[in-house]
């Protein structure tokens, strides 16, 4: 038990080192190998955890990068509106000429 313990937490590490589109393409190939006829159940249920977690991470680092967005999103209409860059043409009400 724990040999298979010390097997996945290696199995973890790895996925993490795996970029978003190779972590897709393993869930990918991982989906094909379930959809074979002649999978056996324990190798489903296995690929279903190893896949599950593989998710589990990717979605970790997809909201990981949303925040650093909306960050540099914030911090660039700060900045906009330091500058007097906020979109406005500098005056209060609409425009007559």
């Amino acid at each position: 038990m724990a040999g298979r313990k010390k097997q996945e937490e290696e199995q973890l590490e790895k996925q993490m080192e795996l970029s978003v589109e190779e972590s897709f393409a393993q869930l990918e190939d991982m989906v094909r190998k379930m959809e074979s006829p002649d999978i056996t159940l324990e190798s489903s249920f296995s690929l279903y955890e190893q896949g599950m977690n593989l998710l589990k991470n990717v979605n970790t680092r997809l909201e990981e990068v949303e925040e650093k967005i909306r960050l540099i999103d914030e911090n660039s209409q700060v900045t906009g509106e330091l500058d007097g860059k906020d979109g406005s043409d500098g005056k209060d009400g609409p425009d007559e000429e």
